[in-house]
């Protein structure tokens, strides 16, 4: 479930997308996703935690802050209504007393997704080479881990089950000290899909899914992020089928597992 279409004046050449717009592109690639709206208002901001489901997350939104946590723009496990509430009138705050103020387009109102293992999944559009994918491990201390495998646009699940083999904390995947086994399958699943997305829709110049969590019966892009040339396109693809561009058919399905525990 992802808020309304997107702002016309706001998806300009080069325009960063906020998190609901972002994520309405990672659908159109077929991935799951923590249902996601905008509130712009405190009272708002309630409504839908109660309706998407509580305990909820709330996130600042502000095209002067990309990277929430950067600023303190995250609120999290908020057990009820009031306090999503008061959540949002604190980000306001926050955004107001920022040095230079940050602008406020109110708040992303999410529920808490259950804890999995935390990857980074992105791609980019190089000038030479063309759609760049990446995989590594993810959450806020991703420059530290520093572990991460790039190809250009994978084009089977082949390729992208090597990316994985690449990556350091690979052991992380297979349930390292009786942590929750990640489905390797539905990881190469959604490498392929994003890649198959950076090749069919060309508007898209960059997309960041951080965190990516991957569970044993599936993956949940939890936060996105991402970057567009132009509203006309972003994230419809082209008419090149998947086999067309190279890319492996029926994969981009993937099952979105429970967001939290019951």
């Amino acid at each position: 479930m992802i808020d309304g279409p997107p702002e016309p004046t706001r998806l300009q050449a080069g325009c960063i997308l906020d998190e609901v717009e972002s994520k309405r592109l990672v659908v159109a690639a077929g991935i799951p996703v923590v249902p996601t709206r905008r509130a712009r208002s405190a009272k708002a901001a309630a409504a839908l935690a109660r309706k998407l489901g509580l305990p909820a997350a709330v996130k600042l939104a502000s095209p002067d802050a990309t990277h929430k946590s950067d600023v303190d723009g995250v609120r999290l496990d908020l057990a009820d209504e009031s306090a999503v509430g008061a959540a949002f009138e604190e980000l306001r705050a926050r955004a107001a007393a920022a040095n230079p103020p940050l602008r406020f387009e109110g708040v992303a109102v999410q529920p808490m997704a259950r804890p999995g293992v935390e990857l980074l999944l992105g791609a980019y559009r190089d000038p030479t080479c063309g759609p760049v994918v990446s995989v590594g491990r993810g959450g806020i201390l991703v420059e530290v881990h520093d572990d991460v495998a790039l190809r250009v646009a994978p084009r089977s699940e082949a390729d992208a089950g090597e990316m994985l083999e690449e990556l350091r904390g690979r052991r992380l995947l297979d349930g390292y000290r009786g942590r929750e086994v990640a489905s390797r399958a539905a990881i190469r699943r959604t490498i392929v899909c994003l890649a198959a997305l950076m090749v069919q829709s060309p508007t898209v110049l960059e997309i960041d899914i951080n965190p990516l969590f991957a569970y044993a019966d599936g993956v949940l892009a939890v936060d996105a992020r991402a970057v567009v040339a132009s509203l006309e396109g972003a994230g419809q693809r082209s008419r090149t089928s998947p086999q067309g561009a190279g890319i492996e058919d029926s994969v981009c399905s993937n099952r979105a597992p429970p967001y939290a525990e019951s």
